[in-house]
């Protein structure tokens, strides 16, 4: 049996009527749990597709988590960044008190995903 952590991460994505692409996010939940010790890692869907990031939460919080540690696993900060996510931790974090909500940035904000996308270009185009 898995080991639980009170220190969790919840991945959020959009989701898809697409399998492969949900099945995207549950790989990349998987490969973190690995290589990240100490933290539950768990996926949610902010929508077409379930868990939501709700039902996530609410599981992760029945397994006794304390602190979660919200990660949008978006490109850009469009309106499900900018509104539709903080809205969804609000409500959270007045329905759990108790719990340590925290949002990281998403995706899209990090240099390193720059960096990526520099290297990785450059590499394509360097034929």
């Amino acid at each position: 049996m898995k080991s639980f952590s009170s220190k969790s991460l919840l991945i959020i994505a959009h989701g898809s009527r697409l399998d492969k692409a949900n099945e995207e996010i549950k790989q990349l939940t998987k490969y973190l749990a690995k290589e990240i010790k100490g933290v539950t890692v768990a996926y949610s869907f902010l929508e077409l597709t379930k868990p939501s990031i709700e039902e996530a939460t609410k599981t992760l919080i029945q397994r006794g988590a304390k602190k979660i540690y919200l990660y949008p696993h978006f490109l850009t900060e469009g309106r499900h960044v900018d509104k539709d996510i903080p809205t969804i931790i609000n409500s959270l974090k007045k329905l759990h008190p108790q719990i340590l909500f925290r949002k990281t940035e998403y995706l899209g904000k990090s240099p390193f995903f720059f960096e990526y996308i520099r290297d990785n270009m450059q590499n394509f185009l360097s034929d």
